[in-house]
C-alpha cells in the first residue's frame, strides 16, 4: 500500500499511525530542498519540514520509502539541482522518483502568469529538464540504484523492492 505525503502535512503521530495501519510504501513529496524555490513554487513545506518528516519516517519500519523530486521548478538552476540530487543520495531512500515540471492551465502558477501577461512558461526548457533527470539517475546509479522506469530508480538490495506499475503490463 503506497501513500503520497507532503512533508508539511506530517507529524510524528500521523507517520506512526500510517506504519501501524500497514502502509508499505511512503512517498515523500520533497520536490526540492531549497527554501526559496519551494516558496516560489507554492509548496506548503520548507526544508525544515522535509528534515523533520524524514526523522519521523526513519523512526518507523516502512519497507519502502521514496523521495520525489521535480526537475525544472521555477527559479531552479544547475547548482540547486545538483544539491537536490546530493541530498537525496545522502538520505538513501529505497527509491527515488524524478518528474519534470510542467505548468498546466488549471494551476495557480499559470493563473499568476496569465495575470502578469507572461504566457510563456518560466520553468526550465525540456532539454534542461531531461539533462537534469539524466544527471539524477546517473548519480543514483553510482551508489547502487537501478533505473526501473523513466521516473523511478530503486536502490538494490532493499527489502520490499518496489515494482513499478509498468511491469504489471509487460505480460509473461
Amino acid at each position: 500500500i503506497t501513500i503520497e505525503c507532503e512533508p508539511g502535512t506530517l507529524n510524528a503521530k500521523k507517520v506512526e499511525s500510517m506504519c501501524r495501519q500497514g502502509i508499505t510504501r511512503l512517498s515523500l513529496g520533497v520536490e526540492n530542498f531549497d527554501e526559496r524555490i519551494l516558496a516560489t513554487n507554492g509548496r506548503a513545506h520548507g526544508s525544515r519540514e522535509i528534515h523533520q518528516a524524514w526523522e519521523w519516517i526513519q523512526a518507523q519500519d516502512f519497507p519502502q520509502i521514496n523521495i520525489d523530486l521535480i526537475a525544472g521548478m521555477l527559479e531552479e538552476n544547475d547548482d540547486n539541482w545538483r544539491h537536490c540530487v546530493e541530498m537525496t543520495v545522502k538520505m538513501r531512500p529505497q527509491s527515488g522518483t524524478v518528474y519534470q515540471m510542467e505548468v498546466p492551465f488549471n494551476t495557480t502558477i499559470f493563473q499568476s502568469m496569465k495575470k502578469e501577461g507572461k504566457i510563456t512558461t518560466p520553468v526550465a526548457d525540456w532539454a534542461t529538464k531531461r539533462r537534469w533527470v539524466d544527471y539524477a539517475f546517473r548519480e543514483l546509479e553510482k551508489v547502487g540504484y537501478e533505473v526501473v522506469s523513466s521516473y523511478t530508480a530503486v536502490r538494490q538490495g532493499t527489502r520490499g523492492e518496489f515494482v513499478y506499475r509498468d511491469a504489471l503490463w509487460r505480460g509473461s
